[in-house]
């Protein structure tokens, strides 16, 4: 009976000195990284001769499911925050509204400057002026395209740093998945060899977004969320083999992929949730920062394009040219976009334009149009009628215009009772005067005594109907579609001046209407008997060269500034203008493209209802903010979850000082108890022996 005390006393404090040990280790490890609170089991022994405990396996404390959240979260907050890093330097760019000097202010700025010039066209300090201006907003734009590369390069450095760090974690968990594996085997604990892997597993997750699974063996096999396996008793490592990036270089055309293993296998980049710190940095160097570049490049080219309209290519390459309007022609145009080469040459180009167009001295048309048209929703101003004209008749048929000649007098003759009362005019007798229109022969124009001036015109549209009427203030007014000549017969030269009117040939003129393009003067446009559409078309085309006019499809007639700007008609002689139901219109700009940008055609601009180039670039600075707004806050959001499930792994597997403390206290009173046994028997023993001595 005594030794099977013994034999309890021992085993007791054999395991009593082990969970001291384990106590031990917990406290002194309570501030190491990725350390778990050990515990050891015990198992009490029976056999025919004795009892006892015993130790089990040496294990940790650890939620399962509260850690599989804890890697999930911390690849979602890594990859904001690796965002915010990059986002705050695009904001730095842009600078504060405040400091007025953003692309948008610069533009603004440009704007500026040339409504000062067309105030002053003549000026050369303002001329100047807007050179420097149009310089340094090119060179902005430059400064941008080479912070976007910069940073795609950036991103890519990063991630190449980040991979070798990712191969060398992926062969450590493939070590640790083996020596794990043997231990488990052969019965020894493991919790010390797990804890390793976690904190290499707590690593990767932040550095992608890792999913796993362990097997009955312990053999944990990490793959991304696809499926791609990375590691389990053999690691697979990442290739990366980086190229520097630019404005026109894209994946997976021309930038390099991520892939496991071999260069053939699956590539990460192309896979739609890869998360992490890498699935961050290939999102900024393939989405994000490609992104605002090709909302970089859509604001130059439409700045070079909407200049060049008007007949003022302010911009263009470093040869002269600007791309054509085709996303992927100009993709990269913002970093090599500056003031023309030869407007560089030549500053005057900025007054007159580079269209060739001949302008006034002096003129501020240029600068006009590029105020209120460059910077504005309309490209132009241009005319269209609503009738076809494009039949081989003349119009005067089509339109039903005439010629005209006309002559209106200079005295009210309603002002007479009877024309008669005149001493001019012979009372009690007929005076006559004659008419003579186109080839015909003179007639008559008889004035009888009593005759009013209303009988006077009745007179002679019983000749020549429709010829004669009576204007507003009671003059005569008489109107033909023929040359007409009044003769005086018997008629004195008195009685005509009585009359208002005066002899002689009336020559029938063409209906006409005038066209004035920006502050040009305007241009006659007449219209000849036998002229056809096609007739006035090219009319209009050799007298007024600084538009282009044409027949549309309808067959209507469209005149069109060359330069852009504005157009104004001015009904002439036989309202043409109104027979041809010429009505004026505003031309809407190229389009800004909102889709298929960027060198490979893939990428979206965001920006769909801009009209103006100020409104293209506020919303390309305003996307660019909430972007690194929205992912500042919800960086924030994200890391503050992310703490909330550290600290309950932490309180759930991490030491507690105190309850270890208290824990030893227990244990260490035990193995009191046990000792006590132990000296009790040996003194039981000792008085034993001595009764039979």
């Amino acid at each position: 009976m005594a030794t099977g005390a013994i034999g309890n006393s021992l085993s007791s404090l054999k395991l009593l000195n082990q969970k001291i040990d384990v106590i031990s280790n917990n406290i002194a490890n309570a501030s190491t990284i990725g350390y778990t609170r050990k515990e050891l089991p015990q198992y009490s022994t029976v056999s025919s001769q004795t009892g006892g405990v015993t130790a089990g396996v040496l294990k940790r404390n650890m939620d399962a499911i509260l850690q599989r959240d804890l890697f999930t979260q911390s690849a979602q907050s890594t990859a904001l925050k690796t965002k915010e890093q990059y986002f705050s330097t695009i904001q730095s760019f842009h600078r504060q509204p405040e400091d007025n000097r953003s692309i948008t202010a610069e533009l603004g700025q440009l704007k500026d400057a040339f409504a000062q010039f067309a105030n002053a066209p003549e000026s050369v300090p303002l001329l100047d002026n807007v050179f420097n201006q149009a310089t340094y907003f090119a060179g902005q734009i430059n400064e941008f395209s080479k912070l976007l590369s910069q940073l795609r390069n950036d991103a890519q450095n990063e991630m190449q740093q980040v991979v070798s760090q990712l191969n060398v974690d992926l062969e450590n968990v493939a070590e640790l998945n083996l020596s794990i594996k043997v231990e488990l085997a052969n019965g020894r604990s493991v919790a010390t060899l797990e804890d390793q892997r976690d904190l290499i597993l707590t690593n990767l997750a932040k550095e992608l977004d890792i999913d796993y699974y362990t097997s009955q063996d312990g053999v944990v096999t990490v793959m991304t969320r696809q499926g791609t396996v990375l590691a389990d008793t053999q690691a697979r490592p990442l290739l990366f083999n980086p190229q520097p990036v630019g404005a026109t270089t894209y994946y997976p055309d021309s930038v390099a992929g991520l892939y496991v293993e071999t260069t053939t296998g699956i590539d990460l980049a192309a896979q739609s949730r890869v998360g992490g710190r890498i699935g961050a940095l290939l999102d900024l160097r393939d989405t994000s920062l490609p992104q605002y570049q090709a909302q970089l490049d859509e604001l130059a080219h439409k700045t070079a394009l909407r200049f060049d309209e008007a007949g003022l290519r302010m911009f263009s390459n470093p040869n002269g040219s600007i791309p054509a309007n085709n996303p992927a022609d100009y993709a990269g145009f913002a970093a090599s976009i500056q003031v023309n080469p030869s407007i560089i040459a030549d500053h005057d180009l900025i007054r007159n334009g580079t269209s060739g167009n001949t302008l006034q001295s002096g003129s501020a048309a240029v600068a006009r149009r590029v105020i209120d048209y460059v910077f504005g929703d309309k490209s132009a101003i241009e005319a269209l009628g609503a009738i076809d004209i494009s039949g081989v008749g003349d119009l005067y048929t089509t339109l039903g215009i005439n010629a005209r000649s006309q002559t209106i007098g200079t005295t009210n003759i309603q002002s007479l009772s009877t024309l008669d009362t005149s001493e001019f005019i012979a009372s009690g007798t007929s005076d006559t005067f004659t008419i003579a229109v186109g080839a015909g022969l003179p007639q008559d124009i008889v004035i009888g005594a009593g005759d009013t001036a209303g009988d006077l015109v009745n007179t002679i549209n019983g000749i020549f109907p429709g010829m004669a009427s009576l204007g507003p203030s009671g003059q005569l007014v008489l109107t033909g579609t023929e040359d007409f000549v009044i003769g005086t017969n018997n008629l004195t030269p008195a009685a005509f001046t009585e009359l208002g009117i005066a002899t002689g040939t009336y020559t029938a003129s063409s209906p006409f209407f005038s066209i004035a393009v920006g502050i040009d003067d305007p241009v006659k446009i007449f219209i000849d008997p036998a002229d056809t559409g096609a007739d006035l078309v090219n009319r209009i085309n050799m007298l007024v060269p600084s538009v282009t006019a044409s027949l549309d499809v309808n067959g209507f007639l469209m005149i069109v500034p060359n330069d852009g700007g504005d157009i104004s008609l001015i009904e002439g002689q036989g309202n043409p203008l109104a027979a041809l139901v010429m009505s004026i219109d505003p031309v809407t700009h190229t389009a800004f493209n909102a889709t298929s940008l960027g060198p490979g055609g893939n990428l979206s601009g965001r920006i769909s209802t801009a009209q103006t180039l100020q409104e293209y670039s506020e919303f390309m600075i305003s996307i660019q903010s909430s972007d690194a707004a929205g992912n500042a806050q919800e960086y924030q959001f994200e890391e503050t979850y992310r703490q909330t499930l550290e600290k309950q792994i932490l309180d759930f597997s991490g030491v507690n000082l105190d309850e270890e403390m208290a824990a030893l206290i227990q244990v260490q009173t035990a193995y009191a108890a046990s000792a006590k046994v132990i000296e009790t028997v040996n003194q039981m023993l000792d008085e034993l022996f001595a009764a039979f001595l």
